[in-house]
């Protein structure tokens, strides 16, 4: 799992405004293979876009889905 999931906001796609950081206080210990939830609760801001950056552990990250919720 990457060390972090930055989230920005934005509702231009020019200007990103830094929110949070998703993965929060994820335990990294385990290596295995596992899906998991993030969250970034109580934003409050309207957006029309979301970027995510991920800082990752190793050499390669796979992301299968990612769902932006109200």
């Amino acid at each position: 799992f990457p060390y972090n999931a930055l989230v920005y906001l934005s509702r231009d796609g020019e200007r990103f405004a830094f929110f949070g950081d998703a993965m929060g206080f994820f335990d990294y210990t385990t290596s295995e293979y596992r899906a998991q939830k993030f969250l970034l609760k109580g934003i409050g801001k309207a957006a029309r876009y979301v970027r995510i950056e991920f800082f990752v552990r190793g050499r390669y990250f796979a992301i299968d889905e990612v769902e932006i919720v109200r």
